[in-house]
């Protein structure tokens, strides 16, 4: 009688997350300024990081305005004290159910000396929950004074998804290099006062300690652990 021999192999395919930068905007003066009007896609995930810079003062709260839609802020950061500019760092996210275009501000008391405005788009992630509340898996924090090489430290990570991050600091341009595998997406900065910001990205990565080789300053940074699509087939060979 001749046998069958039937082989089980768990067999893993994921999606791609993609992340592109929609808005990107450094203001070098009191004036914020408003983003322009954009389209906002049903499907993807806008992550908003918005960073406000003091010469001698830790900058006021402040908010994301201007818009009908709901952005659910994620993080809300300050750096050190000690530094000649201090700076203050604010996260949302937002995941639209329909197309959306408009434009977005942001609000809050006190004068500012500069400030950056990066919006990412990005696909590839579930946008289950709340406002995409099941794209994100852990956000966390971290700012130093006269500190090289910034680094933020993640919990362990699921090897199928990516990781964000952004840092800020007291350098124009930030002035750094990024980790092999990892994919500087910008680089900005101002003089008013001396301020700079890198963001960059990895793919499917079980690296939960992104950071950039710089000289000492102080920084202020975000690392966000993005839930990536997935699916997981059976192949059965006889």
């Amino acid at each position: 009688m001749k046998k069958l021999l039937f082989l089980l192999f768990p067999v893993f395919s994921y999606g791609q997350t993609s992340i592109t930068i929609s808005t990107n905007y450094t203001y070098s003066t009191t004036a914020i300024g408003a983003v322009v009007s954009e389209t906002y896609t049903a499907g993807k995930l806008y992550i908003a990081v918005h960073m406000r810079v003091r010469a001698a003062a830790t900058p006021n709260d402040f908010s994301l305005t201007g818009t009908s839609s709901t952005w659910t802020e994620i993080a809300n950061v300050t750096g050190v004290t000690t530094g000649a500019a201090r700076a203050r760092v604010k996260v949302w996210r937002y995941a639209p159910g329909s197309n959306v275009t408009e434009g977005l501000s942001f609000s809050g008391a006190g004068l500012e000396d500069g400030s950056i405005v990066v919006i990412w788009e990005i696909t590839g992630t579930i946008n289950t929950g709340t406002n995409g509340a099941d794209a994100i898996v852990q956000i966390v924090t971290d700012a130093q004074d006269a500190n090289a090489n910034p680094t933020i430290t993640l919990a362990a990570l699921d090897p199928k998804n990516t990781v964000v991050a952004f840092f800020g600091n007291n350098v124009n341009p930030f002035g750094s290099t990024e980790e092999s595998g990892w994919t500087e997406l910008s680089e900005d900065g101002f003089n008013t006062p001396t301020t700079g910001g890198v963001f960059i990205s990895r793919h499917r990565t079980s690296d939960n300690t992104p950071s950039v080789t710089a000289s000492a300053s102080d920084w202020v940074g975000v690392a966000i652990e993005l839930n990536s699509t997935g699916r997981r087939r059976a192949v059965i060979i006889n």
